[in-house]
């Protein structure tokens, strides 16, 4: 589990799935009234993702900035120099961690989080409306920043790189703004039909329908290369998203089926990134354990096999408890060729 180390992502995302797994879970047995629990025990699991999603952004963050790459250390008392050094650090550190929309998404997240409890637990104190503070606030908040890239989009530009394809004004304004714009719509409708529910779900969710034409229209935007990639990523969630939509809207409009039923795509790719998360954690400790197994192996057998000319010497310490090698790489080098 250590922080730097390859398993410490695969551990962090394998508790989110295994949570959000149990969390939907939770949701199904309460909506079904097979659990009485109050609404603020069936969230428990997602209280506990939100521990893991922080100190996954702390980490990511903290590689973004690269702060304690230096061996200098972070709060090492040193020269004038060096504490000026560290104060810009911690500038850049602040003004990254600040400005990142991940952040900005998981306070809202929270806040989020706290006041779809209270409604469900009595939606007299609390308006649909009221509930969607913490969105508003996260769209304003998105909004400003685009607002902030344009402004430097166009005060660095270069006139000449304008006329280059999918680098114009138009196609930066649509990058930036789409996905915001359609978003604001969807959210509105869903709130607005919370509260006076003035048409059927299955028109609420138009928007969503057409999700899929408009990050098609967002990628003819955008450079071909990061194009190409980003559709790569998009088709398998959009295998899985219609499906789930499809299944939310029809159970959104009484249809008697339960809650859960809605989730069994989410289920299928849990458990399919569960079990690839879980080869790949095996094979990760397979190599560690093989390796150590190989030095058990040298340990405890001769070495009058290999050849002279490899320059490894063999060394027992006083109370033969440890052997160590050495190899003369540059040697290796001019006799095998790298």
């Amino acid at each position: 589990m250590s922080v730097d180390s390859f398993s410490f992502y695969i551990i962090v995302f394998t508790v989110i799935l295994t949570f959000t797994i149990l969390f939907l879970v939770f949701v199904s047995l309460r909506k079904q009234k097979t659990l009485n629990w109050n609404w603020f025990i069936v969230f428990i699991p997602l209280f506990v993702i939100d521990v893991f999603l922080y100190t996954f952004i702390i980490k990511v963050s903290k590689i973004i900035t690269g702060y304690n790459n230096d061996d200098t250390g972070f709060y090492e008392d040193v020269n004038e120099k060096l504490k000026h050094q560290r104060i810009n650090k911690i500038k850049k550190f602040l003004k990254t961690f600040i400005f990142n929309k991940i952040l900005i998404l998981y306070v809202l997240f929270i806040a989020q989080q706290i006041l779809i409890i209270i409604y469900l637990c009595d939606n007299s104190l609390l308006t649909p409306y009221q509930l969607a503070i913490p969105y508003i606030i996260y769209e304003a908040a998105i909004f400003c920043i685009g607002l902030y890239e344009t402004f430097i989009y166009f005060k660095k530009k270069d006139e000449s790189s304008v006329h280059l394809e999918r680098n114009a004004p138009y196609h930066f304004i649509i990058r930036t703004f789409l996905i915001q714009i359609y978003r604001i719509i969807q959210m509105a409708l869903i709130f607005i039909n919370m509260d006076v529910h003035f048409v059927s779900w299955s028109v609420i969710f138009i928007p969503s329908y057409l999700l899929i034409f408009i990050i098609l229209v967002r990628l003819l935007c955008t450079e071909p290369t990061i194009a190409k990639t980003y559709l790569i990523l998009l088709i398998p969630f959009f295998i899985i998203y219609y499906p789930t939509l499809i299944l939310l809207v029809i159970y959104l409009c009484k249809y008697p089926y339960s809650f859960i039923i809605t989730c069994i795509p989410v289920f299928i790719v849990i458990g399919i990134t569960l079990c690839c998360f879980s080869c790949c954690l095996c094979s990760y400790n397979f190599d560690f354990d093989s390796l150590d197994s190989k030095k058990a192996n040298i340990t405890n057998t001769t070495l009058s096999y290999i050849s002279e000319n490899k320059q490894i010497e063999y060394i027992n310490n006083n109370n033969n408890t440890c052997n160590d090698y050495t190899i003369d790489i540059q040697k290796l080098k001019e006799e095998d060729g790298n």
